[in-house]
């Protein structure tokens, strides 16, 4: 992992001299929470980085803005510091590994060993949390596999998705904040990239493309986890915060994508020729999802439902015998309201969810159809 500087140059994807990538910019928030997959992954056979015994090595890097940070503080370089973070997952043929990256840029001086921090290139620090080891997974897995990031005042987290025999398993790093992301995080960059620093490319084979998306959340002006989404004002490609590369380039602008709140991208080592279109609001759903309990209150309740015809489901449970819940169009409901990522799996707490208004009906799923609670 690591940072670079690009300039003006060909849309190949990655850092260096001349790299791009799109960023997801959100000016008028500061983020929670972001979120980076592959909607479309066509042609994807194999894939190597550039460093080592490279077969199906590769890496998943969810990066932030750099943004100003109290852990500049005793600088050599003050003007010129800033903190940068990353959320990663790396796949290293016999297993990957799911944690974060903690940048100092242009601290100006020998780093302070003392706190963990590690000499980067020239003038820069970096630090990294304890790994969490998963299954490795064959890049033939891609279009299955999610990075998430988020952050609060006291602790950041990576959450890595992947399919395990069939079944979504989740895995999850968190450590207390060390550069205040929370009072910074601005911008999201996600994508496939080499491994292991030094500007290495992830070399993807001849005749693929894939489709990214990112979205993301942010901060009320109260304080706390969002529960409306960012303002995706801005969706550029531009410097690369990464120093590591792929293959691809980047064909095509931006599209909103509206079942999240974010943008698509495409990106291709054949050209632009099999650039799908730009998706399109999804067709309201007409049938609900029926549901009926297995197991009587107050043991722990199973539930299982048909599914209606919607492109996912979301769950609503309130203290009483009567009523319905009426939740409002365009308004997203979270299962678990202080942590956005953990949506659409088995285990909720009833009252813990987002409530619609002050009803007392609260969301204890989110989450795929075919689901079950």
């Amino acid at each position: 992992m690591g940072a670079g500087t690009a300039a003006p140059g060909p849309l190949a994807v990655g850092g260096g001299v001349s790299g791009f990538v799109v960023s997801v910019a959100y000016p008028n928030d500061t983020l929670a929470f972001a979120q980076g997959f592959f909607p479309q992954v066509m042609g994807v056979t194999s894939i190597s980085s550039s460093a080592g015994d490279n077969n199906n090595t590769y890496s998943l890097q969810l990066n932030t803005n750099t943004f100003s940070t109290a852990a500049c503080n005793g600088t050599a370089d003050l003007a010129n510091c800033s903190g940068w973070q990353q959320f990663t997952y790396q796949n290293l043929q016999d297993h990957g590994e799911v944690r974060m990256w903690y940048f100092l840029l242009h601290w100006g001086k020998a780093c302070d060993t003392s706190h963990g921090w590690i000499q980067y290139e020239a003038d820069s620090c970096y630090q990294y949390t304890d790994a969490i080891s998963v299954d490795a997974q064959p890049i033939s897995n891609l279009s299955t596999l999610e990075v998430t990031g988020t952050a609060s005042s006291s602790q950041d987290t990576v959450y890595f998705y992947y399919l395990a025999s069939g079944v979504w398993t989740i895995k999850s790093v968190s450590k207390n904040s060390v550069l205040g992301l929370a009072q910074g995080w601005k911008f999201a960059e996600y994508n496939i990239f080499g491994i292991g620093g030094s500007y290495n490319t992830a070399t993807l084979n001849p005749g693929s493309s894939i489709v990214v998306a990112m979205d993301a959340w942010a901060f009320p002006p109260g304080g706390g986890l969002g529960q409306s989404p960012a303002d995706p004002t801005i969706c550029v490609s531009g410097a690369a915060p990464t120093a590591e590369w792929n293959s691809l380039n980047l064909f095509g602008g931006c599209c909103p994508y509206p079942d999240i709140n974010g943008y698509w991208f495409f990106e291709s080592n054949t050209g632009a020729a099999n650039r799908p279109a730009c998706p399109t609001d999804p067709a309201k759903p007409t049938v609900q999802a029926s549901i009926s309990p297995l197991q009587a209150w107050p043991a722990p309740l199973s539930l299982i439902w048909t599914d209606g015809d919607g492109e996912a489901t979301a769950v609503f449970m309130a203290a009483t015998s009567t009523g319905a819940p009426a939740p409002v169009d365009e308004t997203v409901y979270f299962q678990d309201q202080n942590d956005h990522s953990n949506q659409g799996w088995q285990d909720s707490t009833f009252g813990q969810g987002d409530q619609i208004g002050t009803s007392g009906w609260y969301c204890v799923y989110n989450g795929p159809v075919s689901g079950r609670g």
